[in-house]
């Protein structure tokens, strides 16, 4: 879709190369894809998996929050990357807590 794009902007805009961008894109997000595609290995054991997280969403509001701190001022990226780092770490300690949960 990105690949697409690029080449309608390549079609219709003067040459800004603004194209390039989605064309980049489209071209460092093809290996991922190809990755997911690949069927893991699969194991006979039940997976401990959390319904819901509330460090993903602090490490995705900070993730926003660090983003809108490139226009706001440095001191919003330092909060945004305070409420990554809290998120992190929770994180970090919800994988522990359900890798104890599978082994018992």
């Amino acid at each position: 879709m990105l690949a697409l794009l690029a080449l309608v902007l390549l079609a219709w805009t003067p040459p800004q190369y603004d194209w390039l961008l989605l064309g980049g894109a489209a071209v460092g997000l093809a290996p991922i894809g190809l990755i997911v595609l690949v069927p893991g290995a699969r194991s006979d054991q039940a997976r401990v998996v959390p319904t819901s997280s509330l460090p993903t969403v602090v490490v995705a509001v900070g993730l926003v929050v660090g983003v809108l701190g490139i226009a706001a001022g440095p001191w919003l990226v330092l909060i945004g990357a305070e409420l990554v780092a809290l998120g992190g770490f929770g994180l970090v300690r919800e994988l522990r807590a359900q890798r104890r949960a599978s082994r018992s």
